[in-house]
């Protein structure tokens, strides 16, 4: 049974945006020199933070259904 609960979609969805979360802090936090570097870094950290929140947001939702898969 907790198998199951392991791989349920809330479960591995919600290990995707801690992973993406991860992610986005480590982009963001990395030194850059050039002016196309900063503007890179900002966009994928942008990206990767908003790619966290809408599965996080999501996960909860469905986690918060009766059931988790």
């Amino acid at each position: 049974m907790a198998a199951a609960f392991f791989l349920a979609p809330p479960v591995l969805m919600g290990m995707t945006a801690a992973a993406a979360a991860i992610a986005a802090i480590y982009v963001t936090t990395r030194p850059v020199v050039t002016e196309q570097g900063v503007y890179a870094r900002r966009l994928v950290g942008t990206m990767l933070a908003a790619l966290a929140l809408i599965l996080g947001i999501f996960c909860v939702a469905l986690l918060s259904w009766d059931g988790a898969g």
